[in-house]
């Protein structure tokens, strides 16, 4: 989605992320380093926010800052999914 910093365009990465909720595509963003566009990254993903944005200290720190956040979203999904 993005590189340093931000997107190319911010517009039209929030427009695609739109499309795909709209299409039913739950977006998960994560986040890293200390330059990220955390603005963008809260408006890319599905509500709640607070639960589908997730950000690491670093790309060095990702896999301890990220995993679980990543891991409870997706059990909790399949959890709801066959209920």
């Amino acid at each position: 989605m993005t590189g340093v910093g931000g997107s190319s365009n911010q517009w039209q990465t929030q427009q695609q992320a739109y499309l795909a909720r709209r299409a039913g595509v739950h977006v998960i963003a994560v986040g890293a380093g200390r330059w990220l566009d955390r603005y963008e990254v809260n408006n890319v993903v599905s509500q709640p926010r607070s639960l589908n944005a997730i950000f690491a200290d670093s790309f060095s720190t990702l896999q301890r800052d990220a995993s679980a956040a990543v891991r409870a979203i997706i059990c909790n999904s399949m959890y709801y999914s066959r209920s």
